[in-house]
């Protein structure tokens, strides 16, 4: 975001603007001084102060101008970085659980299918070599059981 809002201008412009008038009174101040005119010096040195004045005042709106423009710039970047982090979770997709099939369950599911196309409800050779079975201690025995898979149409 850009700092240099329009409180910010008008406060540096201004502080320059009196700066510069302070500038103009003190050589003013000056050559009176050395003229030895002691009332043209000491108007000139009251305007060099009232500006000097007032150009502090300016400094001082263009720095409280700055502190809101800069306070809004990171109000914005906050807002937008969790825009950006809502939108992001948004759109991640949620993770899904994945399934691993073995040789043998696959073999199962896909059935056996002889040389005529017709679907066996025997299970493949290699299917039954690898059943287990796993005890409720997470440990794995093997099994007598014969998987069978029918298809009823």
């Amino acid at each position: 975001m850009n700092l240099m809002v329009p409180g910010v201008m008008q406060g540096l412009v201004g502080a320059s603007s009196f700066t510069k008038l302070a500038d103009a009174s003190m050589s003013v101040y000056q050559q009176a001084r050395a003229r030895h005119d002691e009332g043209t010096a000491v108007r000139s040195l009251g305007y060099a102060a009232t500006c000097a004045g007032s150009a502090a005042e300016s400094s001082a709106k263009a720095q409280e101008a700055l502190r809101k423009a800069q306070l809004e710039a990171r109000e914005r970047a906050e807002d937008e970085q969790e825009t950006e982090t809502q939108k992001q979770t948004t759109n991640t997709p949620t993770p899904a659980d994945a399934v691993e099939i073995s040789r043998g369950g696959q073999a199962i599911a896909d059935g056996k299918t002889n040389a005529a196309g017709v679907h066996s409800t025997e299970p493949a050779a290699d299917a039954v070599e690898g059943l287990v079975v796993y005890t409720s201690q997470a440990k794995a025995a093997p099994t007598a059981v014969q998987p069978k898979l029918s298809v009823i149409a």
